[in-house]
């Protein structure tokens, strides 16, 4: 059965919402992740610094969890609008 063309526009730009969230939201904490990785490999840490350092990793992680399981929620509802 072929999609007629305008619910097919509807859901490219679904996809399209769906990339920019992928590319943006969920692509920062990784980012954040990586640089604070990097700074634990090139520098002598003090024990403060290492727990500011720790802290940032969890907060970007927490941030991601969180930009995943909107990401989630989202592809579920678009779900349930193809079902209908």
């Amino acid at each position: 059965m072929k999609i007629p063309p305008p619910l097919n526009e509807k859901r490219i730009k679904n996809i399209e919402k769906i990339l920019f969230q992928i590319s943006h939201q969920i692509r920062q904490p990784i980012v954040q992740i990586l640089a604070v990785a990097d700074l634990f490999e090139e520098v002598d840490l003090s024990e403060l610094e290492l727990k500011q350092c720790i802290q940032h990793m969890k907060e970007a992680a927490q941030h991601l969890d969180q930009c995943t399981k909107e990401l989630t929620a989202f592809v579920v509802e678009e779900k349930k609008k193809v079902i209908r």
